[in-house]
């Protein structure tokens, strides 16, 4: 602990350089010195301030779920650590190589609502118009809110409850991406990760986050759904009566999933870093691990976004491995006001 205090003062002098660059670069758009602007379509952005961890994918996942049932919408994301170029539509059967791991999480879950990644939001906002049938009223930008040359319709900002971005500090010395500041940019707010029934919207956090009287706060928490046969060997266990659990985790935060698999099971974990690329040597090591986990029922818990790597792994076709997924619950009154807010900005 005192060894990480000590690599984080170290790197103060260069979240400063690198906190100024943000702000002259956030000064250039608000000036209208760098061009930004609306495209024809709306759009609603679900970003971050910090880097990883809030839950940004089952929150796109849970709100384009929403909001479809509506509008007829899109989901467009930049596919972070994808090997193509340009703009691609993302189909079920793609390898998260083409068009990485959170935009194929996605469209499997969501496989009736177009999923399309390109950097270039412009550009891919034009064909996404152009090439379906009906075009879409609403689209929504996964992982947008720094895009500055797109001005959207909408911005939700995401925190987690135990880590707020207000108590951060800029990269490399923190995880913040631009400064605090620049929540000044949303509509909404939504701290993630609360304790289902936990309200944390009084006057005293939104003044710590540096919310204005016209920007909403919202609370959500998550629910964990049952786990999802990823082999075939899945497919003929019951998970519920596993003895014993090897957790595969390649996100920013796992020790929530950790949790909550230790209530199931005896668990072990093998933690990889975010968005990891599963190398052969990875595979072999998770194998072997679960070879040695003892237990009569035995079985590999991995996420939604590791799932979409490790199902193209040779050699763990034979195993029993499962996915599991995450639910966003928010209050009715909550959820409502937070649509209503999307409609009327609209």
């Amino acid at each position: 602990m005192i060894r990480q205090h000590k690599i984080t003062i170290a790197l103060l002098p260069l979240a400063w350089i690198y906190g100024l660059i943000q702000r002259v670069r956030n000064l250039l758009f608000d000036t209208g010195l760098l061009n930004s602007k609306k495209a024809s379509v709306r759009t609603v952005v679900v970003g971050n301030l910090a880097v990883g961890g809030t839950g940004k994918t089952p929150h796109v996942i849970w709100l384009a779920s929403e909001l479809s049932k509506t509008h007829t919408l899109a989901i467009l994301s930049r596919g972070y650590r994808r090997k193509s170029k340009g703009f691609r539509w993302v189909q079920t059967e793609d390898h998260p190589k083409q068009v990485g791991d959170e935009p194929l999480e996605m469209k499997t879950l969501l496989p009736d609502i177009p999923v399309a990644v390109d950097t270039n939001r412009h550009r891919a906002l034009k064909i996404i118009q152009k090439e379906l049938n009906p075009p879409p009223d609403l689209v929504i930008l996964d992982d947008g809110f720094q895009h500055r040359r797109l001005i959207p319709d909408y911005a939700v900002i995401l925190s987690h409850a135990k880590r707020p971005f207000y108590s951060d500090q800029m990269m490399p010395a923190g995880r913040l991406r631009e400064p605090k500041s620049s929540i000044s940019r949303a509509n909404s707010l939504i701290i993630t990760n609360t304790t289902p029934g936990q309200e944390t919207g009084g006057e005293q956090s939104r003044k710590r986050f540096g919310l204005r009287e016209e920007q909403q706060l919202f609370n959500s928490s998550f629910e964990y759904l049952e786990p999802i046969a990823i082999t075939d060997k899945a497919q003929n266990l019951s998970p519920e009566k596993a003895d014993a659990i090897l957790l595969v985790t390649g996100i920013a935060w796992p020790d929530d999933l950790q949790k909550e698999m230790e209530t199931r099971a005896s668990t072990q974990m093998m933690r990889f870093p975010d968005h990891h690329p599963y190398m052969e040597k990875d595979i072999q090591s998770i194998i072997s691990t679960f070879k040695q986990l003892e237990g009569k029922n035995k079985i590999i818990v991995t996420t939604g976004k590791d799932a979409m790597k490790l199902k193209f792994s040779p050699g763990l076709e034979q195993l029993p491995m499962y996915y599991l997924s995450r639910q966003v619950i928010m209050t009715k009154e909550q959820k409502k006001k937070l649509i209503e807010s999307i409609n009327h900005h609209g």
